[in-house]
């Protein structure tokens, strides 16, 4: 079968990026040609995502915390983006096989052509729901004709406005299988079409990654991979607590970008041009994991490494929140305070490729 594969191919992500790859695999063992799907001039501007922020939102007051929590890490590193983006770019030529580059009234037709099915996800392909060409709901003209699946999809937000209600339920009522990744976005499903999809594993769950595994890195070590605010107390207590643990160990940072200078003060090395193969390996062979990242907490699930996690962001808050209850984890806090030398454990997670494949199918 020919399918199309519509998520977060693109950029500098790590998770977006092995999550891809992870679908591509599994989906190629199964005999399926798979191309990602790789759309330009559909991101918004600065404005527009404000925007559309705010009508995710029950009040002003919640839109000021949202935009106080953007601007709350003043102390950043300038990115190394020149040097990472290439390193991403290689790791797509090489793993992965993009359509052409396709605009938003282009991609109907040519998805008409080309593919089978279009599945959509994993990842928050679902987080900007009021993007007024639905890309990611197959809002296309013209319409896909072939099987529609949405695979683990995820959105940061449980509710829309009546009127995008209107234009988001025709398209959702299109799909042939809908599945989502979190509670919150069954919710947000649910609110729209009246029937809750099921909930299944990120695909990263899925899939083994020992092509990326290596004997090159040396352990012990801290691996620290934050991508939003600071944890509650600081990342130095929170580092400290840590070393405590497992001893006065370096601490290894993956950043692409954002660093404040209490995560910097406890830092011994800062990776910059990470290539995705090798944020693996460095989560495998890592001593303790500290993240405020989603996959970088499955990935410590998956390998059986003991980490810490954190949220303070609503939008990273709903899925890390769905791994604690799901998996009976007391390792993803709120606060410095919720940490504990008991709390930091491990935990082994495997899951069947067999279930992934019940949902193509």
């Amino acid at each position: 079968m020919r399918i199309g594969l519509l998520t977060f191919c693109h950029g500098t992500n790590y998770g977006g990026i092995l999550q891809c790859y992870a679908t591509h695999k599994l989906l190629e063992a199964k005999g399926h040609n798979v191309e990602e799907i790789f759309i330009t001039g559909s991101r918004l501007n600065i404005v527009s995502r404000l925007c559309n922020k705010m009508r995710t939102l029950h009040s002003p007051a919640q839109f000021i915390k949202v935009i106080r929590d953007r601007l709350k890490n003043s102390e950043i590193i300038p990115s190394s983006n020149k040097d990472l983006l290439p390193i991403f770019d290689k790791f797509r030529e090489e793993y992965l096989c993009l359509s052409p580059s396709l605009e938003v009234d282009t991609i109907g037709e040519y998805a008409n052509r080309h593919y089978d099915m279009i599945i959509v996800g994993s990842d928050q392909v679902w987080t900007d729901i009021y993007d007024k060409h639905s890309i990611y709901f197959l809002g296309w003209s013209p319409s896909f004709k072939g099987k529609k699946i949405a695979l683990a999809a995820c959105s940061a937000h449980k509710h829309v406005s009546k009127s995008r209600n209107k234009t988001l339920k025709p398209l959702l009522q299109s799909f042939d299988r809908i599945t989502v990744r979190d509670n919150r976005t069954a919710d947000l499903v649910e609110s729209i079409i009246k029937k809750r999809p099921s909930i299944i594993g990120d695909p990263s769950t899925f899939y083994g990654y020992k092509e990326f595994l290596s004997d090159k890195i040396e352990s012990p070590y801290i691996f620290a991979y934050i991508l939003g605010n600071e944890i509650n107390g600081g990342h130095a207590k929170a580092l400290q607590k840590l070393k405590r643990k497992y001893g006065n160990i370096r601490v290894r940072l993956v950043t692409i970008g954002r660093c404040d200078e209490s995560l910097r003060s406890e830092t011994d090395e800062i990776l910059f041009a990470c290539s995705p193969q090798d944020w693996v390996d460095l989560i495998a062979k890592a001593t303790c994991v500290y993240t405020d990242s989603f996959h970088a907490v499955l990935f410590s699930l998956k390998f059986g490494t003991p980490f810490i996690a954190y949220y303070t962001e609503a939008i990273r808050a709903s899925r890390l929140k769905y791994l604690k209850e799901y998996y009976n984890l007391r390792n993803i806090v709120e606060s410095v305070d919720d940490i504990s030398v008991n709390c930091i454990i491990s935990k082994n997670v495997n899951s069947n490729p067999e279930d992934f494949y019940t949902i193509i199918e």
